[in-house]
């Protein structure tokens, strides 16, 4: 393994520096302080992934070196066939973009405060063919109803599933960019 290898290898989350009211806004805030702080790019040879700012439209990191933009959705447990996101109309807008991101979805240990399993679906499979809309949300006062959505992980074929981390056993970065 290279150095950058060597880095990768750390599965376990740092201690939240922010103090959220709920345990979504932590998990997010941990994991994608996970990535800021290992991950980084399967398209180019960048050994890090600096943090897009907060509210960017489905993009969470940019690679500084290739342009290349991520996605990261993190879910406690198994990954499943599907993954809770946001608004509807703003994913499937992002993801018919020319530059529309790839997706890093993440699954982990709550418990242990790790990272168990990382994919990478590249933004050539991360398209508005696999998002599906929920039911609206009951308008309170003057607000309109909202659409969430689902990212359908379980429809990307294998082939648009790229292991990073399997079973908590991370995959050498030179596999992960050949891939």
């Amino acid at each position: 393994m290279g150095q950058g290898d060597n880095h990768w290898c750390e599965l376990g989350f740092a201690e939240p520096t922010a103090v959220f009211k709920g345990p979504t806004q932590t998990a997010r805030s941990v994991t994608e302080a996970w990535v800021a702080m290992h991950g980084f790019c399967p398209n180019c040879s960048a050994d890090r992934l600096p943090q897009l700012p907060n509210n960017s439209p489905v993009a969470d990191f940019r690679c500084e070196a290739c342009g290349e933009e991520y996605e990261l959705k993190a879910k406690q447990g198994r990954l499943g066939r599907s993954i809770p996101d946001g608004a509807f109309s703003t994913m499937t807008a992002r993801l018919a973009a020319a530059n529309n991101p790839s997706l890093f979805a993440m699954s982990y240990d709550r418990a242990a405060a790790r990272v168990t399993d990382l994919i990478l679906v590249p933004s050539y499979f991360f398209t508005p063919e696999i998002i599906e809309a929920k039911n609206p949300t009951h308008p309170k006062g003057r607000s309109k109803p909202w659409i969430g959505c689902n990212i359908l992980i379980g429809q990307v074929p294998a082939s648009g599933r790229i292991s990073l981390i399997r079973g908590g056993v991370p995959a050498p970065q030179a596999e992960v960019r050949a891939a």
